[in-house]
């Protein structure tokens, strides 16, 4: 009787600092995500081994709650779902925001001077184009919708949908660009 009361206080004290481990496991500055997780699933195998799991929910709250203020946006889609995603799924959106930061971190490379000159003229180029075309798309929806043919409306309609869709691309490319040119 003595032997199995000798044998259970060790797995519980391990159990003990395994689960104060498990909950304290935060993701480090210069850590990836992969590192991140691979921590915690460790932990949670270790207690899987001497009996005691760790639940999908808590393995996905436990990640959220290990993630720097980087990934908050993640962390509300992830939180917000119901019932939790599981824990691989959870961690496939994690690696995308990585993915996303680590992207945002890269510098463009630098432009010569005539590079940034043709760069703005061709963005504000295409920008006054899209708006061009979206202004007399929107005079014929206006020409259409006076000879009331449905059909010809909806046509319209659809054309101008496309024409304000490029607007809004070619917009944010020709702002992307200029955001990435250095102002001096």
């Amino acid at each position: 009787m003595e032997e199995s009361g000798d044998s259970s206080a060790p797995d519980h004290i391990r159990r003990a600092q395994l689960k104060m481990q498990f909950q304290g496991m935060s993701k480090g500055d210069h850590e990836t995500i992969d590192a991140y997780v691979k921590k915690l699933k460790s932990i949670a195998v270790s207690l899987a081994e001497i009996g005691s799991p760790i639940p999908d929910p808590d393995m996905v709250l436990q990640l959220l709650a290990g993630l720097p203020s980087e990934y908050l946006p993640v962390q509300k889609i992830i939180s917000s779902r119901v019932p939790l995603p599981t824990f691989e799924e959870a961690c496939s959106l994690v690696y995308m925001q990585e993915a996303i930061l680590l992207q945002d971190q890269d510098p463009p490379p630098p432009l010569s001077t005539m590079e940034k000159i043709e760069a703005t003229v061709n963005a504000a180029g295409s920008v006054s184009t899209a708006v061009g075309i979206a202004s007399v798309a929107l005079s014929v929806v206006g020409r259409v919708a006076a000879v009331g043919t449905v059909s010809a409306a909806v046509t319209a309609v659809g054309t101008v949908a496309t024409v304000v869709g490029a607007v809004g691309v070619t917009a944010s490319a020709g702002w992307k660009i200029w955001t990435a040119l250095e102002r001096k």
